[in-house]
């Protein structure tokens, strides 16, 4: 199957925190991750087009470095007890991108490494 991605994923596993408009802040786990979007499983149902308000850490050299990023939400299904989510981000900052990319990239190389 062909993807469809503008950048390639990695695989990750942590926890990020969805805030929805006028909603609550959800925990949530990412399951991938691009500099173009991020993959969640989350217990609550959004829908395409929602725009959520995303916070998680990124850091690679064991300092912490929290992100907050804006996505919209490009898909979801259902997904083991869990909703799954295709969130693309919209209007990230400068400095959280270049960050985001340094840890995109570093988990890159230890799937490759992995592998």
């Amino acid at each position: 199957m062909e993807q469809k991605r503008k950048q390639p994923r990695v695989r990750i596993s942590r926890p990020v925190y969805v805030h929805a408009s006028g909603g609550d802040v959800i925990r949530a786990s990412a399951f991938d991750i691009s500099l173009s979007g991020i993959g969640i499983l989350c217990p609550q149902p959004f829908v395409q087009g929602d725009m959520l308000n995303l916070r998680l850490h990124i850091g690679v050299t064991g300092a912490i470095e929290e992100a907050i990023l804006r996505g919209q939400v490009r898909y979801h299904y259902l997904k083991d007890n869990a909703y799954a989510l295709g969130v693309e981000f919209v209007d990230a900052a400068q400095d959280t991108f270049s960050k985001l990319g340094e840890f995109v990239h570093f988990h890159q190389r230890l799937q490759e490494f992995s592998s």
